[in-house]
């Protein structure tokens, strides 16, 4: 039990507190010393942020050939329009665009009636299948009925799709069956006429091999085995069920479908390629949008006039000049905040403020103090100053074109400042940089972007490699946010500075409660004196 100062009339609290104010004082170190480690981690993590930041944002198509070169393209008539890849370069000519790719397309007509007041009339789309005559006996051995076939599909192939009905399918529900994604299919049923057209998406036709066939006196002769023949097609049936689907449908031989008698197969005849004349050469493509020598050309009609159709292409220039502005600018931030970060001044005289201090501190006080106290908490770090250093090195190397007239940033307009203290900080030079991409824009791209193998890498790619770097040395050092402390450098003198903290903190427990003991021995001895001249002084009065 505490006596404070009851017999001797001593503050004895306000006195343990300032011996025990003395004694804190290596606590109080240790407390700032921490502070300060926090202080670090967290100004090394947000200047890791802000590299990855700067990678990312050359990593993204920001800095890529497709982002840099835009290129518009001009035509000389409106039956072929074009867009212009990065790699586009000189002039294009067609001198004939004979026909147009189409889509394969087949047609039932007047095949979905219903009887009404003794009249055949268009079926709604909520009739069900099975409620029709002619589709009737799909369902009559099962309650489902698998179509299988193959349909051409935008990449030029015939793939294999399944549509599986029920008996309790609508018009409508098949028709939301044949147009899911993934079949290659387009249907529309009118329910004005009771009609069914089926198209496929892709344009074109396509190619299946199936078992060849002969047919003598009017009697098919299927043959097996290795005898393959090549149909052109845009939708293949080769299953008894979906021929008896599509037949009852009313897509039968003669007409769109043909019976070709392969292994009892349905072979719709397929839409037709495009056809075209390049450079002397008659080509033809699947679909009237198709790549041709670096450029995405589109056939809108056709052509057939003595003078070739001519479309060039030009490069943005503007674009690429403002793009790599944008990269300077980003560069310079970066270089700024951590240039700034490693050179910024100590201010010895605002040491991390304790417990005790802030009480006597307002939070506007606290606030303005600590900002002075967190500055050059990192100020000539080692790790920061050789990453700034690599970074500054690649700006004077080669990129992609060693020995060409551009494989230098400065040959195409972008140098350091002359002021040393800047750290290094881009300027850039318009007229130059549009000088160099009129003259040679490859070689240009080159120097920022080239990736190709067996080249030397374009001055963005280095930099990226050495930010990658520049953020695991830093990390080694400072850690990631979920990094346990045990695994990077400040981390580790985070945990030997808190187990000391501990022990002082069980220190100064032992030595305030040795001074109480101290103070309140006192006070039972002072009381015990009090005690005793009482009674002495009660006797004397008495005799």
């Amino acid at each position: 039990m505490r006596i404070g100062g009851l017999a001797s009339g001593m503050d004895i609290d306000s006195i343990v507190a300032k011996m025990m104010q003395a004694q804190r004082a290596p606590l109080d170190k240790l407390q700032q010393q921490k502070q300060t480690y926090e202080w670090q981690r967290d100004a090394f993590r947000t200047m890791n942020k802000n590299a990855k930041a700067l990678s990312d944002y050359m990593f993204d198509n920001t800095l890529k050939q497709s982002s840099l070169i835009k290129k518009s393209v001009t035509t000389t008539n409106d039956a072929i329009t074009a867009t212009a890849n990065a790699g586009a370069a000189g002039t294009l000519q067609i001198s004939k665009v004979e026909q147009l790719a189409t889509a394969a397309t087949i047609k039932s007509e007047n095949i979905f009636t219903i009887n009404d007041s003794n009249q055949s009339k268009p079926a709604p789309s909520n009739t069900k299948l099975k409620d029709f005559d002619k589709t009737a006996g799909l369902f009559a051995n099962s309650s489902t009925n698998e179509i299988k076939m193959k349909v051409l599909k935008d990449n030029g192939k015939m793939e294999d799709v399944s549509i599986t009905l029920t008996d309790e399918d609508t018009i409508g529900t098949m028709v939301s069956k044949l147009n899911a994604s993934g079949t290659g299919l387009n249907a529309y049923y009118d329910q004005n006429s009771g009609s069914l057209s089926i198209s496929t998406k892709a344009t074109g036709s396509g190619e299946v091999f199936v078992n060849s066939s002969d047919t003598t006196s009017g009697s098919t002769t299927i043959i097996t085995g290795d005898n393959k023949t090549s149909v052109k097609t845009s939708m293949f049936v080769d299953s008894q069920q979906g021929r008896d689907f599509f037949g009852a449908l009313g897509f039968n031989p003669g007409g769109n479908i043909a019976d070709k008698n392969y292994d009892s197969s349905i072979v719709v005849d397929a839409g037709q390629n495009a056809k075209l004349e390049y450079n002397g050469l008659q080509i033809e493509r699947n679909s009237n949008t198709f790549e041709l020598n670096g450029y995405t050309v589109t056939l809108n009609k056709t052509y057939n006039e003595q003078t070739p159709i001519t479309l060039k292409a030009t490069t943005d220039v503007d674009n690429f000049v403002n793009k790599i502005e944008e990269f300077v600018n980003k560069y310079n931030e970066f270089i700024k905040s951590t240039h700034g970060a490693i050179n910024e001044t100590k201010n010895r005289k605002y040491a991390p403020l304790t417990e005790e201090q802030k009480k006597d501190m307002s939070e506007d006080e606290i606030e303005k103090w600590e900002k002075i106290a967190k500055s050059g908490v990192i100020r000539r770090d080692s790790t920061v100053s050789t990453g700034l250093q690599n970074l500054r090195s690649i700006i004077y190397s080669n990129g992609g074109n060693t020995g060409k007239k551009y494989d230098t940033l400065s040959e195409i307009g972008i140098t350091t400042t002359k002021t040393y203290s800047d750290g290094g900080l881009l300027e850039l030079d318009k007229d130059k940089l549009r000088e160099a991409l009129l003259a040679d824009e490859e070689a240009v791209f080159k120097v920022f972007s080239n990736d190709r193998e067996g080249e030397p890498k374009g001055v963005i790619n280095q930099m990226r490699s050495s930010l990658d770097n520049f953020q695991k040395s830093i990390e080694v050092k400072a850690g990631r946010e979920s990094a346990a402390n045990d695994t990077f450098t400040i981390g580790r003198n985070l945990n030997s500075t808190n187990s000391r903290i501990k022990t002082w903190e069980d220190k100064l427990k032992m030595i305030e409660q040795r001074y109480w003991n101290q103070f309140t021995a006192m006070e039972k001895a002072i009381n015990k004196a009090n005690e005793q001249s009482s009674l002495f002084f009660s006797g004397a009065t008495q005799q």
